[in-house]
């Protein structure tokens, strides 16, 4: 027995769709919702929404300066996001999430050439605004070097911004990018 189901190319559906773009009544009509009265629900604000909403934002900053990145969802070695060098190699960043303090509690990373570790730190839980996160920008090979050097286990933010003049400094991956 013959399925009746018709098979079409994706060419075939894209001229569907173009021509019947115009027509309201060939269009299903999707039902307004309403928004929700009652608050966000606790597992929104839990670490790995923030950790997904970081690596978003450092994607999007970079997709505004112009480079080709990507999201590696898999997360080998260390990697959330690649980014594709004029000269056809790529520049690696781990981001790192701090919600609601100044200080990162430093989680395992991998210092290498072309690595950066990008900690992304949240407005604290509970603030009447919502403030785009701030993000301090680290090779990883020097934020090795600062962490084994002091012994450290947790860094102040403040600390690697007058260490490495780490905040908002995209710079770094931009001139690395470009070389």
């Amino acid at each position: 027995m013959r399925s009746r189901i018709q098979h079409l190319t994706d060419d075939q559906i894209e001229a569907e769709v173009l021509a019947t773009r115009n027509d309201p009544s060939a269009w299903e009509l999707l039902p307004p919702v309403p928004p929700s009265s009652s608050p966000r629900p606790a597992w929104m604000l839990r670490r790995k929404h923030l950790e997904l909403a970081a690596r978003f934002h450092v994607l999007s900053v970079l997709h505004r300066f112009g480079l080709e990145a990507n999201l590696s969802l898999a997360q080998p070695d260390n990697v959330d996001i690649t980014v594709l060098g004029r000269s056809g190699q790529t520049v690696t960043i781990d981001v790192k999430t701090v919600d609601g303090t100044r200080e990162w509690l430093v989680d395992p990373f991998s210092p290498r050439k072309r690595h950066y570790v990008v900690i992304v730190a949240f407005s604290p839980e509970g603030a009447n605004e919502i403030l785009a996160p701030c993000a301090y920008i680290v090779g990883s090979e020097e934020l090795r070097k600062f962490v084994t050097r002091r012994h450290l286990t947790i860094i102040s933010l403040d600390a690697l911004s007058q260490e490495f003049a780490a905040l908002d400094a995209w710079q770094l991956i931009l001139t690395e990018q470009a070389a």
